[in-house]
């Protein structure tokens, strides 16, 4: 684009015609230039989230006739126009047909824009899809305002008119955190739900973050409160609060709730882990939700050691010799066990 957008007040983003595009009617080109576009000026944030508001809170309450109401009035004004073209009388007639024929007129015109009102309003909403590639995690800012951060080979399917819909509905495949905001019209909140495969979770306005491997479903609320229901089982809603962690197996049909520290399971939209005074037996349980091993932590001072730092997150390899740096440890990896040793008993 060819605007200098960095200098943009909030009434300038209202005006500007593909910013409205982009809240309205959002496709591909307008996602992806301005999803980057906000995420490289953070500052502008605060303007662009005020005028989308804005416009979302626009509404037009406009009732359109049926289709043959339309095509009646139509043909009945052409009949009229028709008429006028044949007629040929007084002056002092022609004055009063002139009036005929410029009603005649607007009503032609104004069947015409019915019509189009009717057929552009109507029309189905296009499905959006946002795909992260293998080498990328990329943030999504969706028409509602609510931020999803998708994780690499992960993708993200919505409806382009969910900044309006009363339910708000997006389909997730991979690994995303998301980021939802509260918004509530005539005292009622609008629903946000996420469709992963074998789970909805619901939410009004949260911060979560979700993540399936193979047939195994993870979620962790970091803020706010979530509601979780398994297709095919009505019995299976539950409720998670901050600080929750949830885990379902689709394969035994088997639920695990706890309590962890949700951050750890989300610092991957960092590309890093920020580590406080964090035990190994905490990272142990992250490391066996997140990459499915069986850790093995051959005693008990070494399972209460403690780490402070920050470890990158791009390699699975360079994390482990990390924390074995860090915590002067051995990291032994038989098939699935990963054993957890100090280096004196594996010398």
């Amino acid at each position: 684009m060819e605007k200098d957008y960095l200098h943009f007040t909030t009434n300038d983003f209202i005006a500007d015609e593909f910013f409205l595009r982009w809240v309205k009617f959002p496709d591909t080109e307008t996602n992806d230039f301005w999803n980057k576009w906000i995420t490289d000026y953070p500052a502008k944030r605060e303007s662009t989230d005020k005028a989308r508001e804005f416009i979302c809170n626009l509404s037009f309450n406009t009732d359109f006739p049926p289709q043959p109401n339309i095509e009646a009035s139509l043909a009945r004004s052409l009949e009229l126009i028709g008429e006028f073209e044949n007629n040929q009388v007084e002056e002092e007639a022609k004055a009063t047909s002139f009036k005929k024929y410029w009603w005649a007129a607007a009503a032609v015109v104004s069947g015409i824009i019915i019509f189009t009102a009717s057929v552009f309003f109507n029309k189905k909403p296009a499905t959006i899809e946002i795909i992260a590639a293998a080498d990328e995690i990329k943030s999504i800012v969706l028409p509602d305002s609510s931020v999803i951060t998708l994780n690499v080979n992960s993708s993200i399917k919505y409806a382009s008119d969910i900044g309006k819909a009363n339910t708000r509905e997006v389909w997730l495949k991979g690994e995303g955190f998301f980021n939802v905001k509260h918004i509530e019209t005539s005292k009622k909140a609008r629903h946000f739900i996420v469709h992963y495969d074998d789970l909805n979770v619901e939410v009004l306005g949260t911060s979560f973050n979700l993540k399936k491997r193979k047939d195994v479903y993870n979620v962790s609320l970091n803020t706010g409160k979530i509601k979780i229901s398994i297709n095919g089982d009505e019995g299976s809603t539950l409720f998670l609060k901050s600080g929750d962690f949830f885990q379902y197996s689709a394969a035994s049909r088997s639920i695990l709730k706890k309590k962890v520290k949700p951050e750890l399971y989300s610092d991957w939209k960092e590309q890093k882990m920020v580590l406080n005074n964090t035990s190994l037996s905490e990272l142990a349980e992250l490391i066996h939700d997140s990459y499915g091993y069986n850790t093995v932590i051959q005693d008990t001072e070494l399972s209460n050691q403690k780490i402070t730092g920050t470890i990158m997150l791009k390699d699975e390899k360079v994390f482990f010799e990390t924390l074995s740096y860090a915590l002067n440890i051995s990291i032994i990896k038989k098939n699935k066990d990963l054993i957890f040793q100090s280096k004196t008993k594996s010398n």
